[in-house]
């Protein structure tokens, strides 16, 4: 039991090391690459360094502002952000991939900017600031592998003077017993007794059935949390970030955002969100949709498809 434990604690803080070591480094990218693939780089932090085009400030102060930034790759992308900076200066973003709802385009939330320096005259450009080391990540990295050499060392250690296995004493053998002659089918008829249904769900407690639809269908998660996932729906099922039968963990998803129906041998969608839309093969949806085998449903920035099994 000590033997296991050790292992188990070994590969927990191997995996901690291994999940720490690629959460650190953000990914230096182009616009373009961005563009061309947002569905590669969607949830993902990346870094991109160019010069700021145009600034939006937001018109309400519910909304966010953004600026549109121009790197080296001749593209511009939208940078969402609290803090806007000065048009016409040199910065580096680090932030993450979205990807808009309305146009499927992608963006960038910003998490952390660099630079905010005027950009100078043609033919110069500066270089994308250099990030300080997290010398206290380090420290922790390097204290996890130790613990982990440790414990391996521990594990893999052969006691000194260990006693030899005792020798295994021979198996006798018992003697057979004699057989008992099988009952007769007489015998056996008198001891069996016919039961009816009624009497066997008494004593197992009743039948127990749940109708379900048919045809049975679920929907799939497209772009979004638990990607490729699939989820069986019933006579009445509910989509939301919080309250749900199907719970998606994504900001731009409302609380309880859309319902899908099952009647008449029919599934249709119906919107809950009085803030968020809810889009059809990329047609907004105000209150009901019948949904077709194949059919594509957003809702916020998490795409769905609805399929018949």
């Amino acid at each position: 039991m000590k033997k296991r434990s050790v292992i188990l604690m070994a590969v927990m803080l191997m995996v901690m090391l291994a999940g720490i070591l690629p959460a650190q480094q953000s990914r230096q990218v182009f616009v373009r690459d961005v563009l061309d693939s947002p569905q590669k780089y969607y949830n993902l932090t990346v870094q991109i360094t160019g010069e700021v085009t145009r600034v939006v400030t937001p018109q309400t102060p519910s909304d966010r502002g953004y600026y549109e930034l121009l790197d080296n790759s001749d593209k511009t992308i939208r940078v969402v952000a609290n803090t806007l900076p000065a048009p016409q200066t040199q910065v580096t973003v680090v932030g993450i991939v979205q990807i808009s709802p309305s146009n499927q385009e992608a963006y960038i939330r910003e998490a952390n900017r660099f630079g905010d320096v005027p950009q100078p005259g043609a033919g110069t450009t500066l270089p994308p600031p250099q990030e300080k080391p997290d010398y206290l990540m380090y420290a922790l990295i390097g204290l996890i592998a130790v613990i982990v050499v440790v414990l391996l060392a521990v594990l893999l250690r052969k006691p000194a003077g260990a006693p030899q296995a005792a020798q295994v004493a021979p198996t006798t053998i018992p003697p057979m017993e004699p057989s008992v002659a099988a009952p007769s089918p007489v015998q056996s008829a008198k001891a069996t007794k016919q039961v009816s249904t009624h009497e066997v769900n008494q004593a197992v407690g009743g039948l127990r059935t749940k109708a379900v639809p048919d045809p049975l269908a679920q929907i799939v998660v497209l772009v979004g949390p638990n990607q490729g996932k699939g989820y069986p729906l019933g006579y009445e099922t509910t989509l939301g970030r919080v309250t749900g039968d199907i719970i998606l963990e994504d900001e731009s998803v409302s609380r309880k955002h859309a319902r899908i129906v099952f009647a008449k041998r029919t599934y249709t969608v119906e919107n809950l969100s009085q803030t968020n839309p809810v889009i059809v093969n990329s047609q907004r949806i105000e209150s009901s949709k019948e949904l077709s085998d194949g059919d594509e449903i957003i809702c916020g920035t998490v795409k769905l498809q609805f399929k018949l099994l």
